[in-house]
């Protein structure tokens, strides 16, 4: 070989060589950057939808500018056979993370089959369930791929009907013991099935639902790639992880898994009131936002129904909780989807199924409680600032509330004010406090005491008495604006 030759050969070796150190210095950078931690392997991130076909690609650019971390990295290792878990925070786009690359795989082959699906998608709830199935069914002709979701509630016939007319390349979106059903009475079989998605994975056994996807499992009878989506990383998902993947590469996105943390492009704000004054405070609180399109939270499916009566004396909107029939409860979420404005009164049946991009403000009505009030607290917040959109939103918090200090901790993870009450009320219950009196200042301006008879606010967890939106609107608690 001579000189020259030998000389362009190594140049050549030498240029590619350089070209890997910045590309894997660029993926560095970007897992950095994005605070994204790769376990069992490793991911070059998918920074751009090349990896699609034609169709689905200027659908995707048409709607967006670029993947989002969960999604650069979910194609990333789904696209390449990998089983996946995800720990990240709601609203992180994964559910396109693990639809796409599926139904990719799926247009790579057509094969036969009644009733069996190549894609499996198993969600907490029938709102989650039916969000997915939306978010499939708008991309499935893409890749020439149908579509069918199934939960509880709902006629079996319809869904049956669905199951019926999948052909070749097939994804079903469900609940667990619809899906359960389903297999059970034959409508569904797993001889064609490809890929498993487990999608909320800590709320569905937090609901129980374990032996319902153990179940689902132990009849796949063939090898399949599974993928599993959760906001935390407790023991449950990790003992449920350990025996349904194999050899799982993990990621996981910012402080998700290790501890209950907010999205940071939630700007939040917590006004601390009397429980009587938060009817009128919320009347005056929508009112004051006639272009947002909001959702306020309530504890109860009755005071959801109340409060949206009283604030539909001066606005419009709608109540969204579990005793609505799902015609109604599809028709009230379709519609709000649709609009530019509006205002949804919901109850935590909706807090993690409703996958709506361009909602504005959250207004928390009551502060949750429990064991998971603060996640509980996270997951309803996160129906705004999603998909890399900037949200607000506000919760209603008064003396009687617990957790009070984790809500002061979450507020100063991301960075958020912390009204001067909240730390005096947060303080008292850490003390062992309970709260039975609460001033601000000397001589008493503010003051909060025990519940007393008839204060009880309608629209809490206990509701012995109602109170019109004719109180005085003026807080004596902090408010704290946008």
């Amino acid at each position: 070989m001579s000189k020259r030759v030998a000389s362009s050969t190594d140049d050549v070796a030498s240029s590619k060589k350089a070209k890997i150190q910045d590309d894997d210095d660029d993926d560095s950078a970007y897992l950095e950057e994005h605070k994204i931690v790769v376990e069992g392997g490793d991911a070059r991130p998918i920074r751009d939808f090349g990896a699609f076909n034609e169709k689905a690609r200027h659908q995707l650019e048409a709607a967006f500018a670029a993947p989002t971390p969960t999604q650069a990295i979910s194609w990333a290792l789904a696209l390449r056979g990998s089983d996946v878990i995800s720990i990240a925070k709601t609203g992180s786009g994964k559910t396109l993370g693990f639809l796409l690359p599926a139904f990719h795989k799926m247009e790579q082959k057509t094969v036969r089959g009644a009733c069996s699906p190549q894609v499996l998608v198993l969600a907490p709830t029938r709102e989650l369930a039916t969000q997915i199935g939306v978010e499939a069914a708008k991309f499935a002709p893409a890749f020439a791929v149908r579509t069918a979701t199934v939960f509880g509630g709902a006629p079996k016939w319809e869904q049956n009907h669905q199951l019926k007319i999948l052909g070749g390349r097939g994804c079903v979106v469900g609940t667990p013991g619809r899906v359960n059903d389903f297999l059970d009475s034959n409508k569904i079989q797993f001889s064609l099935l490809e890929t498993l998605v487990l999608d909320e994975a800590d709320r569905m056994l937090d609901m129980g639902f374990e032996p319902q996807i153990r179940s689902i499992v132990a009849k796949i009878s063939r090898p399949t790639q599974t993928l599993l989506y959760s906001a935390t990383w407790d023991n449950k998902v990790q003992k449920v992880a350990a025996t349904l993947l194999r050899n799982p590469v993990k990621f996981v996105l910012g402080d998700a898994g290790t501890k209950l943390v907010a999205n940071k492009d939630i700007a939040q704000t917590v006004e601390v009131l009397d429980e009587s004054k938060k009817t009128a405070r919320a009347v005056e609180f929508v009112a004051a936002r006639e272009a947002a399109k909001l959702i306020v939270f309530v504890a109860t499916k009755r005071g959801c129904d109340a409060l949206c009566r009283d604030l539909r004396r001066t606005t419009k909107c709608d109540a969204l909780h579990g005793d609505k029939d799902q015609h109604e409860r599809n028709r009230v979420i379709d519609k709000f989807r649709k609009s530019k404005k509006g205002v949804l009164v919901a109850t935590d049946v909706a807090a993690r199924g409703l996958d709506i991009n361009d909602v504005t403000h959250v207004l928390c009505y009551d502060f949750p409680k429990g064991t998971h009030g603060v996640e509980d607290y996270i997951h309803r917040i996160g129906r705004t600032g999603r998909a890399g959109n900037k949200g607000r939103s506000h919760v209603f918090v008064t003396p009687q509330d617990s957790n009070l200090p984790a809500l002061v901790r979450i507020l100063q993870d991301a960075d958020q004010p912390v009204p001067d009450d909240l730390k005096q009320l947060a303080f008292t219950r850490r003390s062992g406090g309970r709260g039975r009196g609460y001033s601000r200042g000397r001589g008493g301006s503010s003051s909060y005491g025990f519940r007393g008879r008839g204060s009880s606010s309608y629209y809490g967890s206990r509701p012995t008495g109602r109170f019109s939106s004719s109180s005085s609107s003026s807080s004596s608690g902090t408010k704290i604006r946008f």
